[in-house]
């Protein structure tokens, strides 16, 4: 009679297969991870830019046909009031804490609308009556990621 081999798998060959199939699932695991905070990152980062952008557009935008311009500023808020033919008084109001904290509001007669939410800093100087520097600063914290602080100035000639 005779013995027949078989061929099968041993204990050991199953164990040493199963880990090194766990240590590159944990390693495309990581890399998927990596990955998926480099893009929340990249889209935190875009959407502040289009936010920074377009609050400094819209600031210049009334800016450059303001007249009598008026800066205030307190420990809780700054305030940028002027008049702007053909649309009169325009304020707009950035709080340091509160509520509306890093908000930025535009008043237009009754209307009031948020400009912006993640200013963390704003200044207006105004070395003379004919320009007005504004430096604006936009913080975001997400989840996983470092804090976000993207900055930018602008110096506005003022019709008089």
């Amino acid at each position: 009679m005779k013995i027949q081999k078989r061929k099968a798998f041993t204990l050991l060959e199953i164990l040493v297969t199963v880990a090194l199939f766990t240590f590159l699932v944990a390693a495309v695991y990581q890399a998927f991870l990596v990955g998926n905070r480099s893009w929340t990152s990249y889209n935190y980062r875009v959407s502040m830019q289009r936010e920074l952008r377009w609050t400094l557009y819209a600031l210049v935008k009334d800016l450059r046909e303001a007249k009598e311009i008026l800066v205030t500023q307190d420990d809780t808020k700054s305030v940028l009031s002027f008049n702007k033919p053909g649309s009169g008084i325009i304020i707009y109001t950035w709080f340091k804490a509160g509520d509306r904290a890093q908000h930025l509001l535009r008043q237009e007669e009754s209307k009031e609308r948020t400009i912006a939410q993640h200013v963390s800093n704003l200044e207006f100087i105004q070395p003379s009556t004919k320009e007005i520097f504004v430096d604006i600063t936009v913080t975001e914290r997400p989840l996983f990621a470092a804090p976000l602080s993207l900055n930018l100035k602008q110096k506005v000639k003022v019709r008089i």
